[in-house]
């Protein structure tokens, strides 16, 4: 509880539209406003003991390095708000003009926190973890979250899941079946906090 309300409370009045990560013809990308993605969000950076704390235990539970995660990622959904079916890693053949997402060096684990009870709706979902759309299936509606499996929104609840391969996250592997929605809010609102861990250290570090 007191961590989620020093988060909250750090970035409470920093929360702004969300953009999508969009690539351009020059091979680096630009901030998109989207339709697919309507939440807001804000980074936390701040150091506290309370997450200094969650931050050790993210590394204990993911058994990887303090460096290579960098803060937390705030979001908040109203109602009606979403984020599409969308990968948390970067296609690097989709960014060839980005250093940062060469010789294999993508985001490897994501950890999402829910921070508050959501009345209706807010599901994170993934999209071709069963048998409809499995690996290989077309989607049409990257809004569908009636298919895969998803996970409900709890305050304290956390899901962790794998945007690379096992075999060959080093060298920056792509798992396609980690395609994940944050579903519409059907009623209240869902505040969530993510931390990426990506499987090689920053390039200033």
């Amino acid at each position: 509880e007191e961590q989620m309300e020093v988060i909250k409370g750090a970035v409470r009045h920093e929360m702004q539209r969300s953009a999508m990560y969009t690539p351009t013809d020059d091979g680096t990308h630009y901030d998109e406003y989207s339709n697919g993605r309507t939440s807001s969000q804000a980074w936390y950076k701040q150091r506290h003991p309370l997450t200094e704390q969650l931050y050790d235990n993210i590394a204990a539970l993911t058994k990887t390095r303090q460096n290579l995660a960098f803060g937390m990622q705030v979001i908040n959904y109203g109602p009606a708000q979403h984020y599409e079916a969308h990968y948390d890693y970067f296609d690097p053949s989709m960014y060839p003009g980005e250093s940062q997402f060469q010789n294999g060096r993508n985001r490897m684990i994501t950890v999402l926190f829910y921070m508050n009870d959501v009345e209706e709706g807010g599901h994170t979902a993934f999209p071709r973890g069963d048998d409809y759309y499995g690996l290989n299936g077309v989607i049409t509606d990257y809004s569908d979250c009636e298919h895969g499996v998803s996970v409900a929104p709890k305050k304290g609840r956390a899901v962790m899941f794998y945007s690379l391969k096992a075999l060959g996250h080093m060298n920056g592997a792509l798992d396609r079946y980690s395609l994940h929605s944050g579903c519409d809010v059907l009623k209240g609102e869902k505040w969530a906090a993510n931390r990426w861990i990506w499987n090689k250290p920053f390039p200033q570090q």
